[in-house]
């Protein structure tokens, strides 16, 4: 685990009641704001910690309940299909348009 992790989790709180807005995590670890997003990023992708931001103006927290854990899992899932969705268009037209051969998408994909 990387050392902005284990900070992070010293700072955050569990269970909804207990969300800390972005500024206040930033400020609380001494952080700028995009810092603070770079650090739960990195934490959720490379570390797999599981951290809820249900949008809704509470902010993030360590998941304390199944619900919780429920909500996070459903937006997640529905901003990941929003984004499949997306690439599947952009694919389309960069075929459609002649601007890549299916080979050149298939490989620029693999590359990721």
């Amino acid at each position: 685990m990387v050392e902005t992790t284990i900070m992070l989790l010293n700072h955050l709180g569990t269970g909804k009641q207990n969300a800390k807005t972005e500024q206040e995590l930033a400020s609380s670890m001494g952080m700028t704001p995009l810092e603070t997003r770079r650090a739960i990023h990195a934490a959720r992708t490379k570390d797999r910690v599981v951290i809820c931001n249900l949008l809704d103006g509470t902010g993030y927290f360590i998941p304390e309940t199944d619900e919780e854990r429920l909500a996070q899992y459903r937006l997640t899932v529905h901003r990941g299909k929003a984004v499949f969705d997306q690439v599947n268009a952009l694919l389309a037209d960069m075929g459609k348009s002649g601007q890549m051969r299916l080979e050149d998408i298939i490989a620029e994909t693999e590359a990721i």
